[in-house]
């Protein structure tokens, strides 16, 4: 099946349309507007295109188009404003549009992993609902706006697998609590480029010299598959609530200085009633 037949826009109690693993099939009708479609999944086809008239779908609100296609997200989408859920992994689309990230207000999960992305609007930080955005596996993506909206919700950012040399600036702003820049290119990081909110950092797989100086409010720490030679004295001792170190596969380490975590003398796991305190518990090397 190619096409999808326009009879199905016509069913009056169809809410759901879900089209899977059909590799041949290539076009939606342009009908779509006149259903009451509240959810789109398309996964595993060779759709190149949104249909005509497929902004004035007035009651969706979870689009997902995975491993198809698409070259562009067209920028009418903004009238899609009840939208709350896309995912266009996995397409052949190198642009977001600006006008969809000023009108996307109710969005709260956007991914676009295993793209062509080249570059991100500098409005796509005003997304107010957004927590995590999802960028994973974009090689050709190499750096973020900057700045971000007043009273939005962004916390966090997936970017492993991207171009990035170096720590994105938006990196250091408060609120943002979990970074992952698995397989990049980076080689140094400084304790001002990372917020003081940041409670996990990914950074497997990229050519790290040496383990990176972290805010004491970091909890997790993953630095596996680099180039680490040793840890030194008073590298954590700042982090309280430091719980995870993931050192494995880093095959030049050679030492780790015993001053360098936060410890207390009297501490006994077994015994201790104090929890508010917490320990290493997982280190692998």
């Amino acid at each position: 099946m190619k096409k999808l037949p326009s009879a199905v826009a016509e069913m009056p109690t169809i809410e759901s349309l879900v089209i899977r693993n059909i590799p041949e099939f290539e076009e939606l009708p342009d009908n779509l507007n006149k259903s009451g479609i509240s959810s789109i999944t398309v996964l595993n086809t060779s759709l190149k295109e949104f249909p005509k008239h497929f902004e004035n779908i007035k009651h969706l609100n979870t689009l997902s188009i995975i491993n198809s296609k698409l070259t562009e997200i067209p920028a009418s989408l903004q009238k899609l404003e009840n939208l709350f859920a896309v995912n266009l992994d996995g397409n052949e689309i190198t642009s977001f549009p600006a006008e969809l990230a000023k009108s996307w207000q109710k969005l709260v999960s956007l991914s676009m992993r295993n793209t062509k992305l080249q570059s991100l609007p500098a409005e796509i930080f005003s997304m107010k609902k957004v927590s995590t955005f999802d960028f994973r596996n974009n090689p050709d993506l190499s750096s973020l706006p900057e700045t971000r909206g007043e009273g939005v919700a962004l916390a966090g950012f997936l970017l492993d697998g991207c171009g990035f040399t170096s720590i994105p600036a938006i990196a250091a702003t408060e609120g943002i609590r979990m970074l992952s820049l698995a397989d990049n290119k980076i080689t140094s990081v400084s304790n001002n480029e990372l917020s003081t909110t940041l409670q996990c950092l990914i950074l497997d797989g990229n050519p790290l010299s040496a383990a990176p100086v972290i805010n004491p409010n970091l909890r997790s720490l993953y630095v596996a598959k680099n180039h680490i030679q040793e840890v030194k004295a008073d590298a954590f001792t700042k982090c309280k609530m430091f719980s995870t170190l993931g050192l494995e596969g880093n095959n030049e380490l050679q030492s780790i200085d015993n001053n360098a975590f936060y410890t207390t003398t009297d501490y006994k796991l077994e015994e201790s009633t104090n929890t508010s305190i917490a320990r290493p518990i997982y280190m692998v090397c």
